[in-house]
């Protein structure tokens, strides 16, 4: 989380959260919807006599799923704006430079 000073999860209905992203002079680096869910993952890990088993790990992860907003540090003006699943950009995205000009749309 390079550059990244702090990180908020707001609910704002059922299991949907904002997940906002701030810079350390607490200007917002960016906004995100998704879910937040608890994982469960199985590793398998051996113990000094060469015998395998499984570690079960469980944990809350945020996957996200809907629009992303990113932010310049020192305007604060919009970055990019587009829609997540899983990390992954999806449809139409736009970007802008720190004057607030679009410069660019792609899918």
């Amino acid at each position: 989380m390079v550059g990244i000073y702090k990180v908020n999860f707001q609910l704002i209905k059922d299991s949907t959260y904002i997940r906002t992203e701030f810079y350390k002079n607490s200007s917002i680096k960016s906004e995100t919807i998704g879910i937040i869910k608890l994982a469960t993952d199985t590793n398998w890990t051996e113990d000094s006599e060469g015998n395998l088993y499984p570690l079960t790990v469980q944990g809350y992860v945020f996957s996200a799923r809907g629009k992303h907003i990113t932010y310049y540090k020192l305007s604060k003006s919009k970055k990019s704006e587009g829609e997540l699943k899983r990390f992954k950009q999806i449809g139409l995205w736009s970007f802008w430079n720190e004057k607030g000009n679009l410069i660019s749309q792609k899918t």
